[in-house]
């Protein structure tokens, strides 16, 4: 998967977070979806969900080996613009300047 980051270059996305954030409840295990510490991933689950303007929940599972995350609002068929990223193909043609 990649994306656009703010100069425009292609960035390599590790994580399927548009597939994870369509779901109400998730559990992400260490070694099999990251491999980072419970804690990073954590945060970074966080940060993504702020860029997304969802508000989920997350809750260590036993012994550090993964966690749960409860999105509160889960995405819809068409994820929002993500700020530093390509807007969707439906919305890149729009012409937004007021007619003379």
């Amino acid at each position: 998967m990649t994306d656009n980051n703010k100069k425009g270059k292609k960035t390599v996305v590790r994580y399927p977070w548009e597939e994870w954030f369509k779901r109400r409840l998730f559990t992400l295990l260490k070694g099999r979806d990251y491999l980072c510490d419970t804690y990073v991933m954590i945060q970074q689950v966080r940060n993504r969900a702020g860029q997304y303007n969802l508000s989920i929940s997350t809750k260590v599972l036993g012994g550090y080996r993964g966690v749960r995350v409860r999105v509160f609002n889960p995405l819809k068929k068409h994820p929002p613009h993500i700020k530093g990223l390509e807007m969707p193909a439906d919305d890149a043609g729009d012409d937004l300047s007021e007619e003379e």
